[in-house]
C-alpha cells in the first residue's frame, strides 16, 4: 500500500475511535458513569472497535490476491496470500468472543452486588460454570452444523455456525434500519423549522411585562388574603347584627373568589414567565439553524444515497446474478474491478462507507427495535438511559453481525471480490447441504428485499401515527387554551399562543376588582 493509503487508514481509524468513545458517552446512563464500571466500558468499546477493525481487511485482501489464481474456489487453499487462515482464525476467535467472554463477562455484571455469589469462591465456581456451558453451547452448535451441512471439517463447522448466526442477526436489523436511518435524518429535517421571531418576541415582551406585575402585585394580595383570613376569624368572634352579619360573610366569600381568581391568573402569568426561559435557554443551546438543517440534509442524502445503492446492487446485480448467471446491471462492480490496480485508496474508502453505513443501519434499528431470545436480551438504545451491560450486549450484537456483513458485501460485488481467500471460505458455508438450496435461489436477497418491504410499512405507519397523534395534541392544547385558559407549550402553534395573549388582553383586571371588594367589605366592618 502506498503511503497516502496508510494515512488514509489511520485517518479513518482515528475518527472511529472518536465516534465510538461519543456513541459510548451520548448512550450511557448516569448510574453506570463511576470508576467500578470503567472496565465493562473499556470491554464495550473494545467490542465496537473489533466490529469495525475487520472491516478494512477485504481490501487488503483484494490487494493481496491480486493476480493469483489459488482463491475463488471451495476448495482452494491461498497459500500464496495467506489470507484465508487469517480469516479463520478471525470468525472463530470472534465467536469464542461473543459466545464464551462475553457472556461471563455480563455474569460477573449482574452479580458482582448479589449476596448469592458474595465470596470470591462461589462467584469463581459459577463463573467457570457459566464458561464451560457457553463453550460447551457453542460447540454444540457447531456438531450439529457439521452434521446436518456435511461440510469439510469440524473446524470450519465454528465458522459456518458463526456466519449463520451473523446472518439471522442481519436479516433482524439491517432491513429495518436501511429504511429507518434516511427517515430519521428527515423526520429531524422536518422538526427543525425556523420559529417566528416576531411569535418569540412578543412572549419574552409578555413574560418581562408579567414579570414586573408579579414583583408589584404579588406582597399587596399576599397581605389581602393574610387580613381576610383574620377579619374572618375575629369577626366570626363578635356578636353583630345578624342582617350585618350575611351581608359580611356574603362578601368575605365574594372577595374569597376574587383572591382565587387572581391567584389563578398570577400562576398562569408565572407559567408563562417560565416556559419563555426555558425557551431561552433552548434557543441558546441550539446549533446555528443553517449549519443543522445542513449537516442533517448532507445526512439524509448520503443515507437515502447508500440505501438505494444497496437496494439497486441486490435487485439488479446479486439476484440476476445467481437466478440468470448475469446481472441485469454490473456497472458499479466493473468499476470496481477496473480501479483494483491504481484506485487501492478509493476502494478502501468505498468499502469502508458502505459497511460503516450498515453499522449506523443497525444502530438506528437498536434504538427501537430489542429482542428477548431465551436469556439473551437486547435492550434499545436509549439517550443516557443505557447501563453498560445493555451497552454491552448492543455492542456485542455490530460484533455478531460481522460476518453477515462481510458476506453480504461479497454478494453485492462478487466480481470485485472474486479470487479472494474471504470469498473461498464464504463459498464453503454457501455450498452447505442444506444452506446451497436458499443460496441457489437467491433467497437470502430476495428475503432482505421483503423484509425491507415490510420495514417500509411500518416505518409509514408508525409515522403517520405520529402525526395523528401530534395534530390532536395541539387540538386539544388549542381547547385547553380557549376553555382553561392554561398557557401553551414552547412547541406549540403560533395560533394557540395568539389566542391564549389575546385572552389575556380580554380578562378583567381582577386586581382592581379586588381592591375595590376588599374597600366594600372594610366599609361594611367598620360601619
Amino acid at each position: 500500500m502506498d503511503v497516502f493509503t496508510i494515512l488514509l487508514l489511520l485517518c479513518i481509524s482515528v475518527i472511529v475511535i472518536l465516534l465510538d468513545g461519543y456513541a459510548i458517552h451520548r448512550f450511557l446512563s448516569p448510574l453506570d458513569r463511576q470508576k467500578s464500571k470503567a472496565g465493562y466500558l473499556c470491554l464495550a468499546m473494545l467490542t465496537l472497535l473489533l466490529s469495525q477493525i475487520f472491516l478494512f481487511f477485504p481490501v487488503v485482501d483484494v490487494i493481496r490476491n491480486t493476480g493469483s489464481h489459488d482463491c475463488g474456489d471451495v476448495d482452494s487453499s491461498c497459500a500464496s496470500s495467506g489470507m484465508l487462515p487469517f480469516w479463520e482464525y478471525t470468525f472463530d476467535g470472534l465467536l469464542f468472543f461473543v459466545s464464551v467472554l462475553l457472556p461471563c463477562v455480563l455474569f460477573l455484571y449482574d452479580q458482582s452486588a448479589s449476596s448469592v455469589f458474595s465470596s470470591a469462591c462461589t462467584r469463581f465456581l459459577a463463573l467457570c460454570t457459566v464458561a464451560i456451558a457457553a463453550a460447551g453451547a457453542t460447540c454444540l452448535l457447531a456438531a450439529t452444523y457439521f452434521f446436518l451441512e456435511k461440510v469439510s471439517s469440524f473446524v470450519f463447522a465454528f465458522s459456518g455456525v458463526f456466519t449463520l448466526l451473523s446472518w439471522l442477526l442481519f436479516l433482524v436489523y439491517v432491513p429495518y434500519g436501511l429504511v429507518r436511518l434516511p427517515w430519521t435524518f428527515f423526520a429531524f429535517i422536518a422538526r427543525v423549522r425556523k420559529r417566528s421571531d416576531a411569535q418569540y418576541t412578543q412572549r419574552v415582551q409578555q413574560a418581562e411585562a408579567f414579570r414586573e406585575e408579579l414583583k408589584r402585585a404579588l406582597p399587596a394580595e399576599l397581605q389581602v388574603a393574610e387580613k381576610l383570613a383574620a377579619l374572618q376569624r375575629d369577626f366570626g368572634r363578635e356578636q353583630r347584627k345578624l342582617a350585618l352579619r350575611v351581608k359580611v360573610n356574603r362578601q368575605i366569600r365574594k372577595v374569597s373568589q376574587v383572591l382565587q381568581r387572581v391567584v389563578k391568573e398570577k400562576e398562569e402569568q408565572w407559567g408563562l414567565v417560565c416556559r419563555v426561559e426555558a425557551e431561552k435557554l433552548q434557543r441558546a443551546g441550539e446549533a446555528s439553524f443553517i449549519v443543522w438543517s445542513l449537516l442533517l440534509f448532507v445526512g439524509f442524502l448520503l443515507s437515502t444515497l447508500l440505501s438505494l445503492t444497496v437496494l439497486c446492487q441486490t435487485l439488479l446485480y446479486s439476484i440476476p446474478l445467481v437466478l440468470a448467471g448475469k446481472p441485469l446491471v454490473s456497472a458499479l462492480t466493473a468499476w470496481l474491478v477496473s480501479i483494483q490496480d491504481r484506485g487501492v485508496a478509493l476502494i478502501l474508502l468505498l468499502t469502508v462507507v458502505l459497511c460503516f453505513h450498515l453499522q449506523l443501519c443497525v444502530l438506528s434499528s437498536l434504538r427501537a427495535l430489542g429482542l428477548s431470545v431465551s436469556w439473551v436480551r437486547v435492550f434499545p438504545l436509549q439517550q443516557h438511559a443505557t447501563l453498560a451491560h445493555a451497552l454491552l450486549v448492543n455492542a456485542a450484537v455490530l460484533l455478531a453481525l460481522l460476518p453477515a456483513t462481510l458476506h453480504f458485501l461479497t454478494l453485492l460485488f462478487r466480481d470485485a471480490f472474486d479470487s479472494t481467500a474471504l470469498l473461498t471460505l464464504l463459498l464453503r458455508f454457501e455450498r452447505g447441504r442444506f444452506l446451497s438450496h436458499v443460496m441457489d435461489y437467491a433467497g437470502l436477497q430476495c428475503l432482505l428485499l421483503l423484509l425491507m418491504l415490510a420495514s417500509v410499512l411500518a416505518v409509514g405507519t408508525g409515522s403517520l401515527c405520529r402525526v395523528c397523534r401530534s395534530r390532536k395534541r395541539r387540538e386539544t392544547e388549542e381547547t385547553a387554551v380557549v376553555v382553561s385558559g392554561e398557557p401553551p407549550s414552547s412547541r406549540s402553534s403560533p395560533s394557540s399562543w395568539r389566542r391564549w395573549l389575546q385572552g389575556l388582553k380580554k380578562k378583567e383586571d381582577l386586581d382592581a376588582t379586588l381592591r375595590l371588594e376588599w374597600a366594600r367589605l372594610c366599609m361594611m366592618v367598620e360601619a
